[in-house]
């Protein structure tokens, strides 16, 4: 018999903008070495209901190309996960029960921004969250 292959449970990014899912990436995949783990990045993009769906798919599609071009590089293995939704909240379909998610943005002491209140609603639904505060510099892309 061979050595016992650890199955580890996967570690997903809810991708925000390019810049910040960047760094997410870099965490999640130092992360992913560690742990023997698989990268889940959720290309997310919250679409107004009116869309027709090929508009919406194709948003989401472009939204995922950028991201792969992130994960190039990377030793982790890193599968992106294109998500149509109507609230960033949405990707909770695709966590399994308390998944390890990790979230990046900018975040504020007093008023949380959108990417902060994204982590504080999944850590809520009762999965691992660790959010990572980047420069505010970054335009945010998170919408809903």
């Amino acid at each position: 018999m061979g050595p016992i292959q650890r199955l580890a449970t996967p570690i997903f990014v809810v991708a925000t903008t390019i810049a910040a899912t960047r760094e997410a990436v870099a965490t999640a995949s130092a992360l992913a070495e560690i742990l023997d783990a698989r990268v889940h990045i959720i290309a997310a993009r919250p679409m107004p209901s009116e869309w027709p769906l090929d508009r919406q798919s194709a948003s989401v599609q472009a939204f995922a190309g950028a991201l792969r071009q992130l994960t190039e590089g990377s030793h982790a293995p890193i599968d992106i996960l294109p998500c149509v939704c109507r609230r960033m909240t949405d990707v909770t379909q695709l966590l399994p029960a308390d998944a390890m998610v990790i979230v990046a943005g900018p975040s504020n002491r007093w008023w949380p921004t959108r990417e902060q209140r994204l982590a504080h609603d999944l850590n809520g639904l009762g999965h691992r969250v660790l959010f990572i505060h980047t420069s505010a510099d970054a335009p945010t892309a998170l919408a809903g």
